[in-house]
């Protein structure tokens, strides 16, 4: 459960916002005194309020667990919670469809990658190893050899809304012998990956020169573009949902920005500009 501090606490008394574990009816809560006068808190002065929260924010962990369950008290005496069996996994899970595609230009018998997994210096167990093995394999279609051939979802395209502004055209950064190699052969790769191609728009930004990493200097262009007022999760949200939890995995995600299509009326308003030609 979720425990937070209630309304109308002094402002020198604060309770620790924290997820707890219920144990006999009870939940152990901090309080802190941020001032140099002493508080008595009587017995039975609420000071904090809590809330359940939901087992699992996926959907899939929902109805495994549905169909197979697992006994809460069973996990508090090892410290690791049972997972579903590989069987068990194997009959009920459904066939995802695949929401990325091959950037337009590449193979696509090259875009599914063998997935497997090192698990050498792992603590889990045969079962847990082959869980998640089947789970890379379930996905193994958003996985890539390199950030230099990202995928392409297929849920959205991004587009860039600036009004009634007025193109914006600038003039290229002037750049070394050495510096202006490295820039065209990188400009050449993006060309041969189908990542870019070559423009005549009335928009074009400068590109710095900072390094080998591809980037854009879309300052004005920025100053222009009406923002996206899309609200994000808020981080305790996200955190709520995993009280649960006894595994945890990171990913990165490769080329991000590269995986996200722009919409065919805003690309034009994306070129860049060098000494080699104009580019979107």
């Amino acid at each position: 459960m979720l425990v937070e501090a209630v309304f109308g606490l002094p402002p020198a008394l604060g309770v620790a916002r924290s997820l707890c574990t219920l144990e006999n009816g009870q939940v152990i809560v901090e309080v802190c005194n941020a001032s140099t006068q002493e508080y008595r808190i009587r017995k039975g002065t609420p000071i904090a309020m809590a809330s359940a929260i939901p087992d699992s924010p996926f959907d899939y962990q929902s109805e495994v667990s549905a169909r197979t369950p697992v006994p809460r008290d069973a996990s508090r005496d090892d410290g690791a919670r049972s997972l579903p069996s590989v069987a068990a996994t194997l009959e009920e899970r459904p066939e995802k469809a695949s929401k990325t595609d091959p950037v337009e230009g590449s193979d696509a018998s090259d875009s599914v990658v063998d997935v497997k997994a090192d698990f050498s210096s792992s603590n889990l167990t045969d079962e847990q190893k082959e869980l998640f093995q089947l789970e890379l394999d379930q996905f193994k279609d958003i996985f890539v050899e390199s950030s230099k051939k990202p995928g392409r979802t297929d849920l959205l395209r991004f587009e860039i809304d600036t009004g009634s502004s007025l193109p914006i055209k600038s003039q290229p950064y002037r750049v070394s012998g050495a510096e202006g190699e490295v820039k065209e052969s990188e400009i050449q790769q993006y060309l041969d990956l189908g990542l870019i191609r070559e423009s005549n728009s009335p928009w074009f930004s400068r590109k710095p020169d900072g390094g080998i990493r591809f980037c854009v200097d879309y300052l004005k262009l920025n100053a222009v573009t009406v923002k996206d007022c899309n609200p994000m999760p808020l981080i305790d949200d996200i955190l709520n949902v995993w009280d649960d939890a006894r595994l945890f995995s990171t990913m990165d995600i490769a080329s991000g920005y590269w995986n996200v299509p722009m919409h065919e009326n805003s690309v034009d308003k994306t070129a860049f500009t060098c000494k080699y030609g104009l580019y979107e």
